[in-house]
């Protein structure tokens, strides 16, 4: 997982995107998600799951 995927982030398939200034690399504050709720407590959840095995 990278930075603010737990928020819906997603740099559609870009694994190089420290070098591109486009839209592939914004952080688009303003549009909203409908899943970005279902998917912050999904990885709640991952995470919740993942300390009971530490």
């Amino acid at each position: 997982m990278l930075a603010g995927d737990e928020f819906g982030n997603t740099q559609y398939g870009n694994n190089n995107a420290y070098c591109q200034d486009n839209v592939k690399t914004a952080n688009c504050k303003s549009k909203k998600r409908a899943n970005t709720a279902s998917l912050l407590r999904a990885v709640n959840l991952l995470i919740n799951k993942q300390k009971t095995f530490d």
